[in-house]
Parts: C-alpha cells; sequence; structure tokens
C-alpha cells in the first residue's frame, strides 16, 4: 500500500510541475505581447481621448482657482445626470 502511494505521488509531481511551466510560459507570452501592443501604439502617436467634462466648463485662474469660461455653452451629460 505504502509504494502505491509513493508511485503516485512521483508521477503527479513532474506533471504539476510541467502545468506551471506551461502557466508561466502562457502569462509571460501576454505579459510581452501587451508590452509590445502598448510601446508600438506608444511609438505610431496613438493616444487615448479622456473627456474631461470639468476641463469644457472651466478654466484656470490666479487667484481664484478655477472660473467658469466666458460665454461657453454645452451640455454635461452622464448617466447620472444631464445639465
Amino acid at each position: 500500500m505504502n509504494e502505491i502511494r509513493t508511485m503516485t505521488q512521483t508521477t503527479s509531481q513532474p506533471r504539476n510541475r510541467k502545468l506551471k511551466l506551461v502557466f508561466l510560459a502562457l502569462s509571460f507570452g501576454v505579459m510581452v505581447s501587451l508590452v509590445c501592443g502598448e510601446l508600438f501604439f506608444r511609438v505610431i502617436g496613438y493616444s487615448p481621448e479622456f473627456v474631461n467634462p470639468s476641463g469644457s466648463f472651466h478654466q484656470y485662474d490666479p487667484e481664484l482657482g478655477f472660473i467658469g469660461k466666458p460665454e461657453f455653452t454645452g451640455i454635461f451629460h452622464t448617466t447620472d445626470f444631464n445639465i
């Protein structure tokens, strides 16, 4: 009985190690491809567009911090409200 346990444990250890190495290799490959994709898009000049509604309606003022832009008309729309 003791021989059967040790035989089963010894055969499962190489299999577990192989699975870990495969998972590690796949994870590393995904990470490398994501980094390469990021570098590619940065080299060609692509940058994600972020819309800051607050920046559309306001401008910096040295005394007050931020003030509303003069003569600006716009709609500030989110899922929560529509102004």
